[in-house]
């Protein structure tokens, strides 16, 4: 990593609008990286999430290098995915943060950075740490709607407005399948009606917190 890559990116980043905000939100870890996955920037949320005392620990380094690198393939593939796509994705990471610590589950918002040309030329994140909204490989973690990733996911996309087949395009999904989902969490939820389960799903913290940062 060279101080004039970080330089880069960072100057670009950092025009965003209330982009100081969210480097302060003790809501989210934010952090930012380069094309070859190094980290160039993360948030004090994001040290304390990782049990980390400061940014030297993580800056330079990749997911590999650090402490849930038996997960960095899987973060690695959906970084990928972004720079690939070229567009921003919602994903669910499941991630050690320390040593001695359990899989936690993330809400992951990443999004491409793109120079003044339009090059993507880095990654920037905002992950949500999950205490208690979802089933880990089968098992149930204080999870009160006993709701699965993928009905998360709808669930997500209903809140922020989309219709059924927005859905299905974003999550590559079928409308049907959507649909399907979406009724299994309607009966999670004991909810009649979509407005119910979306008046439901914005009152679940860490989709309200989610959107209130987008």
């Amino acid at each position: 990593m060279t101080i004039k890559r970080y330089e880069k990116i960072s100057s670009i980043v950092k025009t965003i609008d209330s982009m100081q905000m969210l480097f302060d939100s003790p809501l989210a870890n934010l952090y930012w990286k380069d094309l070859q996955g190094d980290y160039l920037h993360v948030n004090q949320t994001f040290l304390t999430n990782s049990a980390m005392n400061s940014e030297q620990e993580v800056i330079g380094k990749k997911d590999r290098q650090l402490a849930w690198h038996v997960q960095a393939e899987t973060i690695e593939k959906n970084d990928q995915s972004i720079f690939l796509s070229g567009k921003s994705h919602v994903l669910i990471e499941y991630i050690k943060c320390t040593p001695i610590s359990g899989i936690k589950t993330f809400i992951s918002h990443k999004s491409p950075i793109k120079d003044f040309k339009g090059h993507i030329i880095g990654l920037f994140g905002l992950s949500y740490l999950i205490e208690d909204n979802l089933v880990i490989n089968g098992d149930t973690h204080n999870n009160k709607f006993n709701l699965t990733q993928r009905q998360i996911d709808c669930l997500i996309c209903l809140t922020q407005g989309m219709t059924q087949k927005q859905i299905g395009i974003k999550l590559n999904l079928s409308p049907k399948t959507v649909e399907h989902y979406i009724e299994a969490i309607k009966e999670k939820m004991n909810c009649r009606t979509r407005s119910e389960l979306i008046k439901k799903g914005l009152q679940i913290p860490f989709i309200r917190n989610f959107l209130l940062a987008l």
